[in-house]
């Protein structure tokens, strides 16, 4: 099977929440999907590229911006987030600016050896691309990640923008979050 292929097989999602923080222009969406006994989220968090202030990753290394991320900045267009995880049972927590927060729920982000991978991964590339497409007017970069030592999925993230015909400029930077060292990858559109 190539690699393609994978993106043809997307199981039902359903849109279960849209949060908005007006103060910060952001909105938080939140689609659930099932394979088997497990649940899988998928965050798809968008806020203002004028937003996005880092200059330096956590590594202390310099963020370089291309011309293209100011420009789209002023142009008041937004950064669309892309993270998701599996769940046991109901979780009670919510995305903040692509992190997702462990809080009460069983949550796993990296690979568990179910055999559901390639399931899971086209039917998080159909829901990305269905939002990117419905709201591509305002989205300017968009912003996925993986855990440091899971280079596989950033692997998937860069062939599904491919695959969707998603290009632009690439910035690779060393992030923190809550379920551990990740390097994150922004496409200035």
């Amino acid at each position: 099977m190539r690699l393609f292929e994978l993106f043809d097989k997307p199981l039902d999602y359903k849109l279960m929440q849209t949060r908005t923080n007006a103060d910060k222009g952001e909105k938080d969406h939140t689609f659930n999907f099932r394979v088997g006994d497990f649940m899988y989220k998928v965050y798809i968090n968008v806020y203002p590229m004028a937003s996005f202030d880092d200059d330096k990753d956590v590594q202390g290394n310099e963020i370089e911006l291309p011309w293209e991320f100011y420009n789209s900045s002023s142009q008041n267009k937004h950064i669309m987030a892309i993270d998701f995880g599996q769940f046991d049972y109901a979780e009670k927590t919510v995305p903040i600016r692509g992190k997702i927060e462990i809080g009460i729920g069983d949550e796993r982000t990296g690979r568990e050896g179910t055999g559901n991978e390639l399931q899971v991964f086209a039917t998080v590339a159909e829901i990305a691309k269905d939002f990117y497409n419905e709201h591509k007017n305002y989205i300017g970069a968009i912003e996925y990640g993986a855990k440091e030592n899971d280079p596989k999925r950033k692997r998937m993230y860069d062939t599904m923008m491919r695959k969707f015909g998603i290009s632009g400029k690439r910035v690779e930077f060393a992030d923190l979050a809550d379920v551990g060292r990740q390097v994150r990858v922004l496409i200035v559109l």
